[in-house]
């Protein structure tokens, strides 16, 4: 009797995993790949309209930087007292 209940366990197993690889696996790259093509798309935009002319000149800053109004720091200069 535990033979046939240790088969069955590997078979529901085996057809378990057929299933989630035939109709979930796919559907889960589908909506990665869709990800993916909307991130390249978004990417070849900002492409786009980062080109400028030639001698146009821009600045940019580091969005992720933040100052708050303070002073990074001034240069100090130390002199050796003897």
């Amino acid at each position: 009797m535990s033979f046939f209940r240790t088969l069955f366990i590997i078979l529901v197993i085996w057809y378990g995993v057929k299933l989630v690889t035939k109709y979930l696996f796919p559907l889960f790259m589908q909506k990665t790949m869709k990800d993916m093509q909307s991130r390249m798309e978004g990417q070849i935009r900002q492409q786009q309209q980062s080109q400028r002319n030639e001698g146009e000149i821009t600045v940019q800053q580091d969005r992720n930087k933040r100052n708050n109004g303070q002073k990074e720091g001034e240069y100090v200069d130390f002199e050796e007292v003897d």
